[in-house]
């Protein structure tokens, strides 16, 4: 990043994280996604951040589902091409975060694509407006029903639902 006119914020996820090796000098165009996995056949795209990328892109290949995984790795900004992207694509969205679903990405893709007349199929994962005890995120996680079972849980039930599974 050679941007150096505006402040910039970078989160760094708690608990561990596995140290990936990366040989890669790219430089990050600020505000562009990526995708993980672009599966040409699938009708679901798994959008998510932070370490839950590793999470999912494992979980996809492991289970072998029919399913697209993006890294949205900025979230401000957001992504408008990759969103207009999957409006042409007729893909039904699932977004896996473990923050708040009130402000959180869920809620701008929903803002914008309701702006802007789009009508896209779309779950949202993520923590709703409650208390969340103290504890291991993996417990807190599975409590909250946001851990990589249950990731898998919902990709299955919309594939299900889309009778392609």
């Amino acid at each position: 990043m050679r941007n150096f006119d505006h402040p910039y914020l970078i989160r760094f996820p708690k608990g561990e994280v596995d140290m990936v090796a990366t040989h890669s000098l790219e430089t990050l165009e600020v505000g562009k996604w990526e995708y993980v996995i672009e599966n040409n056949q699938s009708i679901v795209t798994v959008i998510t951040y932070d370490n839950k990328v590793e999470l999912a892109k494992n979980l996809i290949e492991e289970k072998q589902l029919p399913v697209s995984l993006i890294n949205a790795r900025f979230i401000k900004p957001i992504d408008y091409e990759m969103l207009n992207h999957l409006v042409s694509k007729n893909q039904y969205l699932l977004i896996y975060e473990t923050d708040m679903l009130t402000g959180g990405l869920g809620s701008l893709i929903s803002q914008y694509y309701h702006q802007n007349h789009h009508y896209v199929e779309m779950n949202c994962m993520g923590l709703d407006d409650s208390y969340v005890p103290h504890g291991k995120i993996n417990e807190l996680l599975k409590l909250k029903k946001l851990d990589k079972d249950s990731l898998y849980l919902k990709i299955k039930e919309i594939l299900d639902e889309k009778g392609k599974n």
